[in-house]
């Protein structure tokens, strides 16, 4: 299951960056009786809808939830550019293509689609692009 959404640390910085906590299907959770966090669906038996909603839990969107939210192309104040995601062999790298230009990485690969769709929103977010 957590090959389809965030992890943990991506989790977290979307929270930070302003992700919508209510109404995702998956959120990172305290495992009872230990201080580890688990990965759950929202509708697991021994999470209720009032405990999903606490701030402890972390929303935990799939990939296919960040990319409905990204804009395809960005208008920064100099130039109008395509976001990219490329997939290789063991990871994905997120970054910006200017139509002059051969492109811009943003940041190291991520392991997973998920991870880097965040990567790209709180990119986005940090440089006053996107508003979630």
């Amino acid at each position: 299951m957590t090959t389809i959404t965030v992890s943990l640390a991506m989790a977290k910085k979307l929270k930070i960056a302003g992700w919508a906590h209510a109404g995702s299907v998956h959120y990172w959770c305290p495992r009872p009786m230990s201080e580890e966090m688990v990965l759950v669906h929202s509708s697991a038996a021994w999470v209720n809808a009032n405990a999903i909603l606490s701030d402890i839990n972390i929303a935990a969107p799939t990939a296919e939830e960040i990319l409905r939210k990204l804009p395809k192309i960005i208008v920064h104040k100099e130039f109008h550019s395509r976001l990219y995601i490329t997939p290789y062999e063991n990871d994905y790298e997120v970054g910006y293509s200017p139509q002059w230009n051969g492109g811009i990485k943003l940041n190291k690969a991520e392991e997973s689609l998920a991870d880097a769709a965040a990567a790209m929103t709180c990119y986005l977010v940090e440089q006053g692009l996107l508003s979630l």
